[in-house]
């Protein structure tokens, strides 16, 4: 019988090339964005705190710029209606032994404050711990004026919008149990305006110090930054660009003071009030002179490293003696360890940090018999492995 139409094998290649394009067309979907066969998307960026005043870099002493706090809700539980925390956290004391504190008998209407809490404090399972401020004559919470307890020494609330007489209140809400106020702090709520800046006179105390030593600023008067901005101190070299700082820190509203570290570096400096932040990352509104003593030069000093003789067990402590004692350094500037004979200077143990000035220390031997070193290192932070004195012991099984 004759067939009209294509041959079967020009029938069959068809069949294959309409088999091998819808092929080709699911592939091509699914592989597409979206498709189930793409790639994950790659993560968002981080987002990118632009450098003050559209400068690349973040100060010329190499700290971070001054940052904008984070949003006040991102520290709160709850809204205004429902302030409740709904943190249980794992650490610290139970919340019914930590004490509270304020750093003055009043603060300043509308903005925040700081709370202290010592010990840090904890919830149990299904408890729930915040702080508040009260206006005693109405009752009511401002809707930032509340806080999770969440393991920490210090809490930020915002105080209400006018003067008041207000509480600072502890509560704890236990399950089956009615809700608790565990402590009260009473504290006066003051409306203070925008502190006249041109008015401002700083202060500072020792007007001359030792490098890295503290410096405590007086204002003259409390301080109060206008609406939406924030005032910072910080000390810098005399003459330097206004963007050059070293130590700094935020003014909380209504202080009269703060206390920030000198530089390490000596010479002419001094401390700056910038103001306008975070629209202005530097306005520098007043000035005071601070001189920094610069260090005297240490002479290295030999170190021996004394402890008893005849082995160690493994784990049994290790006194170690230093003969002469550390000299003086900043706090942190030495460390001991035990490492394995011959191991690179970057290798350690156990290790424990000195201050300068400490005559022993104490570690616990290796587990595993054998020589090993013990080793004391010096100048850091700013060298992470500088042996300055090195001995051997013995950890036996079974030691005299």
């Amino acid at each position: 019988m004759m067939m009209r139409g294509r041959p079967h094998s020009f029938l069959l290649r068809d069949v294959c090339f309409l088999c091998l394009t819808l092929a080709l067309l699911v592939a091509s979907n699914l592989a597409a964005p979206g498709g189930l066969l793409a790639a994950p998307p790659a993560p968002p960026a981080p987002p990118v705190t632009p450098a003050p005043s559209g400068r690349p870099d973040s100060g010329r002493l190499g700290q971070a710029a001054p940052a904008q706090q984070a949003p006040l809700s991102a520290a709160r539980a709850g809204s205004a209606a429902m302030r409740r925390p709904l943190v249980d956290v794992p650490a610290g004391v139970p919340v019914e032994e930590a004490r509270l504190s304020l750093p003055g008998p009043w603060v300043v209407a509308g903005c925040e404050f700081t709370v202290g809490v010592s010990p840090v404090a904890a919830t149990k399972p299904g408890q729930q711990a915040w702080l508040s401020i009260v206006d005693l004559a109405t009752g009511a919470t401002p809707p930032d004026g509340s806080v999770a307890i969440a393991g920490q020494a210090t809490y930020q609330l915002q105080a209400p919008p006018g003067p008041c007489r207000g509480e600072v209140r502890l509560y704890l809400q236990a399950p089956g149990q009615p809700l608790r106020v565990l402590q009260r702090l009473p504290v006066e709520v003051r409306q203070l305006p925008p502190t006249r800046l041109e008015q401002v006179e700083l202060t500072v105390q020792p007007g001359r110090v030792a490098a890295g030593g503290t410096i405590e600023v007086h204002f003259g008067q409390p301080l109060v930054a206008r609406p939406g901005t924030q005032l910072w101190v910080t000390v810098s070299p005399a003459k330097s660009p206004e963007d050059v700082y070293g130590d700094w820190k935020f003014v909380a509203a209504g202080s009269e003071s703060a206390k920030l570290q000198a530089p390490t570096e000596g010479g002419p400096h001094e401390v700056r009030l910038h103001a306008d932040y975070p629209a202005m990352h530097y306005h520098i509104v007043a000035r005071a002179p601070l001189q920094v003593e610069p260090q005297p030069p240490r002479l290295p000093v030999a170190i021996t490293l004394m402890f008893r003789s005849g082995g160690f067990a493994p784990g049994e402590p290790v006194e170690v003696r230093f003969v002469p004692p550390l000299p003086p350094a900043p706090a942190g500037s030495y460390w001991l360890t035990i490492t394995a004979v011959g191991a690179p200077d970057r290798d350690f143990g156990e290790y424990v940090y000195l201050d300068g000035g400490a005559q022993s220390a104490r570690l616990a031997a290796p587990v595993t018999p054998g020589k090993h070193e013990l080793r004391l290192h010096g100048d850091y932070p700013a060298r992470s492995f500088h042996v300055l004195a090195r001995a051997t012991i013995g950890v036996v099984r079974s030691a005299r």
